[in-house]
């Protein structure tokens, strides 16, 4: 038995919210979206749950998927309370496909607060000399074996 079918859906989804409250960058209310997107709501669903409207609805959503990928709206067959939102890596891009790269792009421009940021992080990778501190490649090639 799932979290979701032993609790009652309005205490699920609200202990849902407090959970990714305390451990992402969402909102209460983010949070409550997110938790009924996972039970399968629509946004207009959702909205009427929340007492909100569809749009702010799909703004809360948008900003979960800026955070944690597009799989962040997804139904979940087997839903959990503390199932972790884990925030978008670098990596994640390239497991992607073009569709769900597309997607989380529109909600990262959307939301850049609440998008990491890959452009520093691939930086990092291609250029480490550039990020390092100082006694990086100088001082080992000064004093340093060869």
């Amino acid at each position: 038995m799932t979290d979701g079918d032993s609790l009652g859906l309005e205490r699920w989804t609200s202990r849902r919210a407090e959970y990714l409250e305390a451990t992402t960058i969402l909102s209460r209310r983010e949070g409550l979206a997110v938790a009924y997107s996972e039970r399968g709501f629509s946004d207009a669903g959702i909205a009427k749950q929340i007492d909100s409207t569809a749009g702010t609805v799909g703004n809360y959503l948008d900003r979960a998927v800026a955070y944690a990928g597009p799989t962040a709206r997804y139904p979940r067959p087997e839903p959990e309370i503390e199932r972790d939102l884990e925030r978008v890596e670098l990596e994640d891009l390239a497991d992607w496909t073009q569709t769900t790269r597309e997607v989380w792009e529109v909600a990262a421009d959307r939301h850049p607060e609440y998008a990491p940021d890959l452009a520093e992080e691939a930086n990092r990778k291609a250029f480490p000399e550039l990020y390092e501190d100082e006694d990086g490649p100088e001082g080992a090639a000064a004093g340093g074996e060869r």
